[in-house]
């Protein structure tokens, strides 16, 4: 069932590893039984056994005992309810194929629900960089000059160019996700009318590259004006001298460097002492928004800017195309205090 889930819904590649999980815990639960043989007393079982999963901790001699082991210990955080209620949507999805094919006659996921949070679940709101944040991050060794590319904690006189250095740059500076950003082309990157712009898109322009690529949302395809701080930093002279292919190249593509990026990221902010669960990668897109509405970019164009639905039925009409040279002075418009010069 599980793969006729993941070849019927064509999920990306990271929704795919996440289907593939709440399925193996399933099987390694209750056991690869039949389809029509799972009841709602398991699915219980599989919520709960979720619930009460480690999220750090998981040493080596713990992967080695069962599931049901390791639940049996206390652990001080777990698996948050948001987590667990996208992993049984998974499963409901696939016994809702189930049904649909015939192979069983009821969904045991079916009106199975999930706390809000539990007192050992981690649930910490994303917050954006504060002035103070954006001086230390920016004012670090990876941003300033390191002792090499090995060595980016450390002060030194190597200048790293590499996605670790442009990555914070493009996210404080266009409010896009990582995911869009990791699978920028360098065809992606282009100039209009003496205008620098990105294009967020789903269309792989280098066949070659055999990776697809994904956006959240239908309204995530989109254009952004590159700000001047980023052109001023050299980003356009950088994907040229790329030349062709992914601007950021990883042996695993994309999606694996986002993955292993947005973890590095993390462990770069606690070294430099911006130790805050609530800081990610994601906090450039708060940073973003809260950008636009101090330079009064009005909402529709930063909604556009962020790839949001539009929030009013003007918003819609003329598919959001606008004049690419007015989307760039308002990008441009946009301060950030504390950021170094």
């Amino acid at each position: 069932m599980r793969d006729r889930l993941i070849t019927y819904k064509s999920y990306a590649a990271r929704t795919e590893n996440d289907v593939k999980y709440a399925f193996n815990f399933l099987i390694e639960l209750v056991g690869d039984i039949p389809v029509n043989h799972v009841t709602g007393e398991q699915i219980r079982e599989f919520r709960d056994a979720l619930l009460a999963y480690p999220v750090k901790g998981r040493t080596a001699d713990v992967r080695r005992l069962t599931i049901r082991q390791v639940i049996k210990q206390k652990w001080e955080h777990t698996l948050s309810p948001v987590t667990v209620r996208k992993l049984i949507g998974f499963m409901n999805q696939g016994f809702e194929l189930a049904v649909s094919e015939g192979w069983t006659v009821s969904n045991p996921v079916a009106g199975i629900k999930v706390p809000t949070r539990t007192p050992s679940s981690i649930r910490t709101e994303r917050t954006e960089f504060r002035p103070g944040h954006l001086t230390i991050l920016f004012s670090s060794p990876l941003f300033t000059g390191c002792k090499s590319a090995s060595r980016v904690r450390e002060p030194g006189s190597v200048q790293v160019r590499d996605h670790r250095f442009w990555l914070p740059w493009l996210g404080l500076f266009t409010g896009a996700r990582l995911g869009e950003l990791v699978q920028l082309e360098t065809t992606n990157v282009k100039c209009d009318s003496g205008v620098w712009f990105i294009e967020i898109t789903t269309v792989l322009d280098q066949r070659d590259l055999q990776q697809e690529k994904h956006v959240k949302t239908e309204g995530s395809r989109r254009v952004i004006p590159l700000h001047a701080r980023v052109i001023e930093l050299g980003f356009p002279d950088h994907v040229e001298k790329r030349g062709s292919g992914w601007v950021f190249p990883n042996d695993g593509g994309p999606d694996h460097l986002a993955r292993e990026y947005s973890k590095r990221f993390g462990a770069y902010l606690d070294d430099i002492g911006l130790v805050d669960r609530a800081l990610v990668f994601h906090s450039f897109r708060h940073n973003f928004k809260t950008a636009c509405r101090m330079a009064n970019i009005p909402a529709e164009i930063h909604d556009e800017l962020t790839g949001h639905a539009p929030q009013n039925v003007g918003g819609i009409y003329g598919e959001r195309k606008r004049l690419m040279t007015y989307l760039n002075e308002l990008v441009d418009r946009i301060q950030y205090e504390g950021l170094p010069r």
